[in-house]
């Protein structure tokens, strides 16, 4: 048949097999009868279950491994997997305070003890022990040196504590000197550059009408510092030796510093003494007066980088660690729980 077609009706012989290969082409295109789809035309009621990229317990897995990383990685015990689709918030806010605890601000103490009290947090016991830490924490952040800067009137008060801040008499927020800071009356408090928990207070001159030595050594606010630099410009006085009595009885911390020694050292090489020599004789009369034990830095504050001055912002800085270590101790004995209690701080 197809042979007759193909001599005597070429044209339909080749529509004939267009319309063969058009036909195959869309059997192929028909897509499988789906019994669910059949089954939900019939009957629009029908519920079909979510695609499988849907079924995701408590969030995509992006989120719950996230979630659970967060809890782990704070010391719960609990794996990924017993935690389910359980609500994390209370994980969450037990990790968001572990990481509130502040271990630089212990550095005082000793790594076997920071190495417990990490793992009794891990672990929240006992209880409350991370919101126990943070007041210790808060306790020693907030707690400031109070270093009084005392001294006869024209020692050299004031321009020790501007040197100390790097400023000079005319710079903003400079201690007042000379004849103006003669007129001070009340002590004025001054942070330090390199650490604002240390306060310089500049006290009044003493040796003044406004400021006798007798009124000073009875007032209050004297008791409240707790650590005093005494400063003295030329021989030891009288004034010098009762502040020390007062300073000891009330069992302070002082330093006492000898100012304008570049005057001194000025004079004396003009009748060719040398500096060192000069400095010793300075010290050793100070150290007659005071005895050995006592700290004498020889300074002159228009040279902070001469002298004992450097060693003197050392000695400063120390300190303000060993009472911050001290307030640690204090804080941490302060505390309702044993574990904080028993610890001792290295002073």
């Amino acid at each position: 048949m197809s042979m007759i077609i193909k001599k005597h009706h070429p044209l339909l012989l080749h529509k004939s097999m267009f319309w063969l290969q058009w036909k195959r082409q869309k059997d192929r295109d028909q897509p499988e009868s789906n019994p669910l789809t059949a089954s939900e035309s019939s009957n629009p009621n029908t519920v079909l279950p979510p695609p499988a990229s849907s079924l995701r317990p408590c969030g995509d897995a992006t989120t719950t491994r996230h979630r659970s990383s967060q809890v782990m990685e704070h010391g719960d015990t609990q794996s990924s997997s017993s935690l389910g689709c359980q609500p994390v918030q209370e994980h969450e806010q037990q990790g968001r305070a572990a990481t509130d605890v502040v271990w630089e601000d212990f550095d005082t103490l000793s790594e076997g003890e920071i190495a417990e009290l990490k793992a009794a947090v891990a672990t929240n016991n006992p209880t409350g022990l991370v919101s126990a830490l943070q007041e210790v924490s808060e306790a020693v952040k907030n707690e400031r040196l109070k270093v009084a800067v005392v001294g006869e009137a024209g020692s050299g008060k004031s321009s020790f504590v501007n040197a100390t801040r790097g400023l000079k008499e005319h710079d903003a927020d400079s201690a007042e000197t000379g004849v103006l800071g003669e007129t001070m009356v009340e002590p004025k408090a001054y942070s330090h550059p390199k650490n604002p928990n240390i306060m310089l207070w500049d006290l009044p001159g003493i040796g003044t009408m406004d400021c006798r030595l007798d009124t000073f050594l009875e007032q209050r606010h004297v008791r409240r510092y707790d650590l005093f630099i005494i400063i003295s410009c030329g021989r030891f006085t009288d004034i010098d030796a009762r502040l020390v009595e007062k300073i000891r009885s009330l069992g302070k911390t002082f330093y006492f510093v000898r100012s304008k020694v570049d005057f001194d050292v000025a004079s004396a090489q003009r009748t060719n003494i040398c500096e060192e020599s000069t400095l010793q004789i300075i010290r050793e009369d100070y150290i007659s007066h005071l005895g050995g034990e006592t700290d004498i830095f020889l300074i002159s504050s228009w040279a902070p980088d001469k002298f004992d001055f450097p060693h003197l912002q050392r000695m400063l800085a120390e300190e303000f660690c060993r009472h911050r270590a001290r307030a640690l101790q204090r804080a941490l004995s302060e505390s309702s729980l044993p574990i904080l209690q028993k610890i001792k701080v290295s002073l």
